[in-house]
């Protein structure tokens, strides 16, 4: 039962926004904003291998660089009440302790110091990650008229091909699905309400888990979840709460800007699984592996949780993650 779900929330959470959906301006133009974000990574690795232009005395005290560490197993570190890492650690944006993950914004000569500490397994930039939509087209924007009785997008019966699929059937015990995005519409009209939908903040964020600025992560849990039978809005593949049995998890991962960085993901992610999330949902992507990152997402898939992520809506065969890490489908 439990991977049936996952199939089709996995397979729905690209398609057309839900109710009273949030109609936006074209994206940046992708192209030029990986290209950016290609040379930041240059950068940093510039900065570790000693050839940086931020190298001069004047500058490399001043010039900051975010990044995601990773430490080595408990049993392999050097025992050093004094090292860089502990130091360091104290000052960490986002924790993961179980997996030795931290994101941490340095200056040139902490970089250095945290590069040479044996304790550290691997440092990699905090990179650019961002919810992946479609800019709307006309067709679309005419679509998106608001309708006088409830519908169901064409998404819904290309995955479910029977509507009714779930009437006839229960789960055992509870099945909590999380998404992890630009927060949730809490009080909309055609998505669920407390207790069937739960959240947490991002102390990344400065926004609400309950405040949805863009409407991309309403969009996406009510695809999963919008009321049906109210004669509003929209159907979601699960439309109701089967009895108490299903539960919506919102993590904030973004502000209305849908954006941010791999460590405001990672947070979510792991907000999910503090939750109870048995199933976790992202609709975002980013250009770049990150060794951090993969770690996080098996250890995630070793405690048997599923984790779904957008492919992305170019339709070419460049990888994105974290669709593309081995632990995710």
């Amino acid at each position: 039962m439990r991977f049936i779900l996952a199939i089709v929330i996995s397979s729905v959470s690209m398609l057309v926004r839900s109710t009273e959906e949030v109609i936006s301006a074209p994206n940046e133009d992708i192209t030029s904003r990986e290209n950016k974000l290609r040379e930041e990574r240059k950068e940093f690795f510039r900065i570790i291998n000693g050839s940086s232009k931020i190298h001069d005395a004047n500058s490399k005290q001043k010039k900051n660089v975010k990044v995601i560490v990773q430490m080595k197993q408990q049993q392999t570190r050097k025992r050093d009440e004094d090292t860089a890492v502990n130091i360091l650690l104290t000052r960490a944006s986002m924790k993961i302790d179980s997996l030795g993950i931290y994101a941490i914004d340095l200056t040139y000569n902490e970089l250095q110091k945290l590069q040479n500490d044996p304790n550290v397994q691997s440092i990699e930039p905090d990179s650019e990650v961002s919810i992946l939509e479609e800019p709307m087209t006309e067709s679309a924007i005419k679509d998106h008229v608001r309708r006088l009785q409830e519908y169901a997008p064409w998404g819904i019966d290309e995955v479910l091909q029977d509507r009714n699929f779930w009437d006839n059937l229960t789960p055992n015990g509870t099945i909590k699905i999380c998404v992890a995005d630009t927060g949730y519409d809490l009080g909309h009209e055609d998505l669920p309400k407390a207790p069937d939908v739960i959240g947490s903040n991002n102390p990344a964020v400065s926004e609400n888990w309950s405040y949805d600025g863009d409407g991309h992560g309403s969009h996406v849990a009510g695809t999963i979840a919008a009321l049906g039978g109210n004669d509003k809005g929209t159907v979601g593949v699960i439309p109701n709460n089967k009895g108490g049995k299903f539960q919506l998890i919102i993590a904030k991962a973004f502000d209305k800007s849908g954006s941010g960085d791999e460590s405001d993901i990672l947070k979510a992610v792991e907000s999910c699984r503090l939750n109870g999330a048995n199933i976790i949902s992202l609709s975002i992507g980013s250009s770049f592996y990150l060794d951090a990152s993969a770690k996080m997402y098996q250890s995630l898939y070793d405690q048997g949780i599923l984790i779904f992520a957008a492919a992305g809506n170019d339709g070419d065969s460049s990888y994105l993650y974290p669709a593309s890490y081995s632990s995710v489908i």
